[in-house]
C-alpha cells in the first residue's frame, strides 16, 4: 500500500509505529484498571488478571499471521503489514472485559474472509471488524449488551463519578477508556503521523448538537455525557472513525464526514451505544469515495 493511497507523504512504516507506541500507555492503564483491580479485590483469575494485557498484542499477531499467509498463498501485496496488524492491535484494545476466548478463534477467519473479499471495499475494517467480533461476543455470553464493557469488579454494583470516568474508571473495552491518555495520543499522533483531527472534531460537535437538540424530546440530558465518557466512545471517534483509508480526506469532505457520523448516530441511538457508534462509522465509510469526488468537483 502506498502513501498515496492513505493520503499522506509520510510512511505507513514510520505511522503504524507511532500508533503502536501511543498505545501502550492506554494498555498498561487498561492492564490496572481491568486486570489489576478486579484480581486486588478477589474477582478474578490469574487467567482474567492477564486478559486486559495479552489480548492486545494476541489480535496484533494474529493479523500479522494471516496477513502473511493469505499474501504467500496469493502472491500478492494486499495491505501494509505494519498497518494491518496495528489494526488488530486497535481491536483488541475495544474487545470487552466480560470476553469470550472463542472470539480470538474467530478473529482470524473474519480477518482473512475480509483480506480476500472486502478488501477493495473502502470500508472501515476497524468499524466493520469490531462489530463483527462484539455481537458474536453477546451471542455467546448472552445478558445486557452494554454490560459486556463491566470488568467482574465494576459488575457488581460499583459505579464511577464523572471525573473519575474522565481518567479512564469508566464501562469500555479493555484498554479503550482513559480520556486523558486518549487526548494525548491523538495529540502525539497529529504531530508525528497523519491524523484527520477535522473528523473527530466536527463529529463531536455534531454529536453534542444533535443531542441537546433530541434531549428534550427524550428527557435525557444525561444520556448525552455518559456515552461518552463509555463504551470506548472517545477512542472510537477519535482512532476509528478517523482510519486513513477508507475515511473522507478532502477538507470538506472530513468536515461532513464528521458531522454524518454524530448525526446517523442519533438516528440509530436505539441501539446500544457503541453498536449505533460502529454502524454509523461503517456507512459513513461507504460514502466517502462520494463526499470525496463530490468536494473535488466543487474546487475545480
Amino acid at each position: 500500500m502506498d502513501n498515496i493511497y492513505l493520503h499522506s507523504g509520510k510512511s505507513v512504516k514510520k505511522m503504524s509505529l507511532v500508533y503502536f507506541i501511543c498505545c501502550l500507555p492506554l494498555i498498561i492503564f487498561g492492564f490496572y484498571k481491568n486486570g489489576i483491580i478486579p484480581y486486588m479485590k478477589g474477582y478474578n483469575d490469574i487467567f482474567t488478571l492477564l486478559n486486559p494485557l495479552i489480548v492486545p498484542f494476541i489480535c496484533y499477531y494474529i493479523n500479522l499471521l494471516v496477513m502473511n499467509i493469505i499474501t504467500k498463498k496469493l502472491s500478492k501485496h494486499l495491505v501494509e503489514h505494519d498497518l494491518f496488524a496495528l489494526y488488530g492491535l486497535l481491536i483488541g484494545m475495544c474487545l470487552p472485559p466480560q470476553m469470550s476466548f472463542i472470539i480470538l478463534l474467530i478473529f482470524p477467519f473474519v480477518s482473512a474472509i475480509y483480506l480476500l473479499i472486502c478488501q477493495k471495499i473502502k470500508i472501515n475494517y476497524l468499524a466493520l471488524m469490531l462489530l463483527i467480533l462484539l455481537l458474536i461476543n453477546f451471542l455467546l455470553i448472552g445478558g445486557d449488551f452494554n454490560q459486556m464493557f463491566m470488568n467482574t469488579y465494576e459488575k457488581n454494583s460499583l459505579s464511577y463519578s464523572l471525573w473519575a470516568q474522565f481518567f479512564g474508571y469508566n464501562y469500555s473495552g479493555f484498554s479503550s477508556g482513559n480520556i486523558i491518555l486518549i487526548i494525548i495520543m491523538a495529540l502525539v499522533i497529529n504531530y508525528f503521523a497523519n491524523f484527520k483531527v477535522s473528523i473527530c472534531l466536527y463529529g463531536l460537535g455534531s454529536y453534542f448538537l444533535f443531542g441537546l437538540l433530541l434531549a428534550p424530546f427524550t428527557k435525557n440530558y444525561s444520556l448525552i455525557i455518559d456515552n461518552v465518557f463509555n463504551y470506548s466512545f472517545i477512542f472510537i471517534m477519535f482512532i476509528i472513525a478517523s482510519e486513513n483509508i477508507s475515511s473522507a480526506y478532502t477538507k470538506s469532505g472530513m468536515a461532513t464526514y464528521g458531522i454524518l457520523i454524530g448525526i446517523v448516530f442519533w438516528l440509530l441511538s436505539f441501539l446500544p451505544p457503541i453498536m449505533a457508534l460502529l454502524l454509523s462509522i461503517i456507512l459513513l465509510s461507504l460514502l466517502s469515495p462520494i463526499l470525496n469526488i463530490m468536494y473535488r468537483r466543487v474546487r475545480k
